[in-house]
């Protein structure tokens, strides 16, 4: 037996705030000032997340159909030193997702991982996937990992990409604290700070890392692909 989606496009539907209670509880104690990383909508408006080079992707994409995708800067890294924000990751500013046309989406190559790996959320919980709601989706219960990989295929791929990719970031951004190369906020208040960083030059986090030689291109494209 294997995942199958039926193509229902609800995954693409109703997109905003899509989480649970824990994790809304743990986003607002900690991503809102509190932490190096901070987001910049409120929890109910989040929506799907784009890493910066699926955001330019999607852009890209956009022009070409005539959408207006609205993706804007999602969660960032404020640094006091150059008055800079380090975008981190983007979202997607609709209730509904503007790629999905009669239930088919017109950016199906270029989806980010987030799209690819749904039903998943994460698989970083040992034996025990997080999983979203999704008409297709039976109770799988508990599995092992090659269990899930089997059932899932390539959504269980992508979200172990996807979970690597979210480690690495916050790997890069100690990396950028620890360094010195960046001086982050904390216990900030985040009205005043929103004003900053709206003010602020803005730029995509890999492209900041490669230039104060945190990561190289190597790395990076590794990261990417």
């Amino acid at each position: 037996m294997k995942f199958n989606c039926i193509k229902c496009g609800e995954c693409c539907s109703n997109i905003r705030g899509r989480i649970d209670g824990d994790e809304k509880e743990f986003i607002e104690s900690n991503f809102f000032g509190k932490m190096p990383i901070v987001q910049l909508v409120p929890v109910d408006k989040m929506s799907l997340s784009l890493w910066g080079w699926e955001a330019d992707k999607l852009v890209e994409r956009a022009k070409e159909l005539g959408i207006d995708a609205e993706i804007k800067p999602f969660r960032v890294v404020f640094d006091l030193k150059e008055n800079k924000s380090i975008v981190i990751s983007y979202f997607l500013d609709h209730d509904n997702c503007p790629f999905l046309k009669d239930n088919e989406c017109l950016c199906y190559e270029d989806r980010p991982l987030v799209c690819k790996q749904f039903p998943i959320q994460t698989v970083s919980l040992e034996d025990k996937p997080v999983l979203a709601k999704c008409p297709a989706l039976k109770d799988v219960g508990v599995m092992r990992r090659e269990e899930m990989k089997d059932y899932f295929g390539e959504s269980y791929d992508a979200a172990v990409k996807n979970d690597s990719v979210i480690e690495w970031h916050n790997m890069k951004v100690m990396e950028l604290i620890k360094e010195g190369k960046v001086k982050p906020v904390k216990d900030y208040p985040f009205n005043f700070l929103l004003k900053r960083v709206g003010n602020s030059e803005k730029m995509n986090f890999t492209d900041y890392i490669l230039d104060k030689g945190i990561a190289d291109k190597g790395e990076i494209d590794k990261i990417i692909k």
